[in-house]
């Protein structure tokens, strides 16, 4: 797990990294088209490694996901860490299976932000049921909007941070 997890940390760390040279090679060279599968060796972001939330009090925090949300976070001895990781197949290979780390941290160290300079979104398959359940547990909604792509909700979390709801069309 400790290598899983480092490995997924120097991940989201390189993602951020290059995001300001991913944005100038992609407006001089074309995104592929839906369904085409890019050429491996281009070095390309393929999607969210993780989220990581620091936080002076991870069990509490842990705690509030679990039970407002229903995320389990595991908790990690060895690192001290609350970990969950969202299983999901490759579009372009399905037999290819991956995963996107949800992990809540002790705000220390050389990674601690100095400030939430971040938002979760996590989609949901009912938006209209999963409202219902955070106003059973007297989550407050802020606000919500549709678009032509789907439907979204913004909340947040015990310690303030923010938390967007998408239910995809």
């Amino acid at each position: 797990m400790r290598s899983l997890f480092i490995a997924c940390l120097a991940c989201c760390i390189t993602a951020l990294a290059i995001g300001e040279t991913r944005k100038t090679s992609q407006e001089k060279k074309p995104r592929p088209a839906k369904n085409q599968t890019p050429n491996p060796s281009e070095g390309r972001i393929e999607g969210l490694g993780g989220v990581f939330i620091y936080t002076k009090n991870p069990a509490v925090l842990a705690a509030w996901y679990r039970d407002k949300l229903g995320i389990e976070l595991e908790y990690n001895k060895e690192e001290g860490v609350f970990v969950y990781l969202f299983n999901q197949r490759n579009i372009d290979n399905p037999e290819l299976k991956t995963f996107t780390v949800f992990s809540i941290l002790p705000a220390k160290g050389d990674l601690e932000p100095t400030r939430n300079q971040y938002m979760i979104n996590f989609r949901v398959d009912d938006l209209d049921k999963f409202r219902e359940r955070l106003r059973e547990k007297q989550v407050h909604v802020e606000k919500s909007k549709e678009y032509n792509y789907g439907r979204f909700i913004w909340i947040r979390d015990l310690e303030g941070n923010p938390i967007e709801i998408w239910q995809p069309k």
